[in-house]
């Protein structure tokens, strides 16, 4: 069994300059491309700020997620850029769906998502729900005024793993390769699944819970 590595992440650096950044991100996005949404009948906006839009630079280095001030000015602008879509939308005068997803453990995925047409209901069902949860907030700290304008709804952002996913060795470039997802499949995804979808007679997916997105709206 190879020693396990730990992960070194890597110091975000310049902070003016990197709040600077995220007040031209801010800037850039309050502006709605109806165009691009009539045309789809969706549009997003996501955290396109430099570092944390970049990959890692090696397999055991990575930028961390935005915290204390970025995260706070990160959170402040996804409900700035969302009043101004809003008022957009509003004036288009026909029903659309407009929330923030902010996931709870990757802050970087976080966006803000619209949505016309057809494209509405598919976007309701893109998360599973979450029982009993009336009595858990996300913690906004220094923004709490700010999202109290919000009804937040939490929710599951599942991942689902095909129940044919590990294949046979010969499908792998080594035999490493192959122990490595074998163990990752058997001693993670068929130990912590929490139910089953059918796909057909022979398929299946394993449905895991990847992370806890909360999503944002204004009535």
């Amino acid at each position: 069994m190879s020693k396990a590595t730990k992960t070194k992440y890597k110091k975000v650096r310049g902070t003016n300059r990197r709040l600077r950044n995220i007040d031209q991100w801010i800037n850039h996005n309050k502006y709605l491309n109806l165009q691009v949404l009539d045309i789809y009948q969706c549009e997003y906006v996501k955290f396109w700020v430099s570092p944390w839009d970049r990959l890692a630079m090696s397999i055991n280095s990575q930028i961390p997620e935005p915290e204390g001030v970025f995260k706070e000015k990160f959170i402040q602008g996804l409900f700035e850029i969302y009043d101004c879509w809003k008022q957009q939308l509003d004036q288009l005068e026909k029903p659309y769906y407009l929330k923030i997803w902010l996931f709870e453990k990757n802050l970087r995925r976080s966006q803000i998502v619209c949505a016309i047409g057809e494209k509405i209901q598919f976007y309701e069902n893109t998360f599973s729900q979450v029982e009993n949860s009336d009595d858990q907030k996300y913690d906004f700290e220094n923004l709490d005024n700010l999202a109290k304008a919000f009804h937040w709804e939490k929710r599951l952002d599942d991942l689902l793993i095909e129940n044919d996913f590990l294949e046979s060795p010969e499908k792998y470039v080594d035999l490493e390769a192959y122990l490595e997802t074998k163990n990752y499949f058997e001693n993670y995804v068929l130990q912590n699944y929490k139910a089953t979808i059918p796909y057909d007679s022979e398929k299946f997916y394993y449905v895991l819970e990847n992370d806890i997105v909360w999503l944002g709206q204004k009535t």
